[in-house]
């Protein structure tokens, strides 16, 4: 690859990184709009603001538990606090920060009452003979690491979904985990570290291999 190809792959980054900026920052803008309407008691921009976080919470909480009826309990209490705080938010940070931030503090106090319960829920019948081996492969691989995200501790699992499956900085996961980002650094080095001890084990592989756990 020579000079001219590196200088177009880095003008597509710098372009592509700007375009995902700008749509976060308009994303943001809506988000803000909705959270001043918010504040003056108005109920259609509270159905609004739950209709666009509904489908972003789930998947967050899901990554944390697979019991359905806490991830409705946890999404219900959280924005039940948007409505009722939404007029002391004061925009130094992103809305989804702050949205974040109020769902991991509901999950943490709700997964700390139920800690004897955290346990996967079951699975869907899954009708062998229909599936190709792919899918079936693929169902087993998300499987294997569902089991092995939920032996982590709650914090670390929290920083890798955060900032693996949400996207954000380093910065931005100790923000709404409340910590420096060098505690979320050390998380998720802790966090990797076990998932590659624990992922053999989930895959029914009862000891790890030495190279796994370096």
């Amino acid at each position: 690859m020579n000079s001219d190809d590196n200088a177009s792959i880095h003008h597509n980054d710098v372009r592509g990184g700007l375009a995902r900026w700008q749509l976060a920052e308009a994303a943001d803008a809506t988000e803000r709009a909705l959270v001043t309407r918010i504040a003056n008691n108005d109920h259609l921009a509270m159905s609004r603001f739950a209709l666009l976080y509904g489908a972003r919470l789930t998947r967050f909480l899901r990554h944390l538990t697979w019991r359905r009826e806490l991830v409705g309990e946890i999404i219900n209490d959280t924005m039940l606090i948007v409505w009722q705080k939404a007029g002391c938010f004061r925009f130094e940070s992103r809305v989804s920060s702050w949205v974040i931030g109020i769902a991991y503090r509901r999950a943490m106090r709700t997964f700390r009452v139920e800690s004897r319960l955290r346990v996967a829920g079951p699975q869907p019948a899954v009708d062998e003979g229909s599936q190709s081996v792919d899918a079936q492969e693929q169902f087993e691989i998300t499987e294997w690491l569902g089991r092995a995200l939920l032996k982590l501790p709650f914090e670390q699992r929290t920083a890798l979904e955060l900032m693996y499956h949400a996207g954000y900085s380093c910065e931005e996961v100790g923000e709404i985990m409340g910590c420096p980002a060098s505690t979320v650094k050390t998380r998720m080095f802790h966090a990797r570290r076990k998932l590659r001890r624990a992922l053999p084990v989930a895959a029914g592989v009862k000891e790890s291999t030495p190279e796994l756990d370096r």
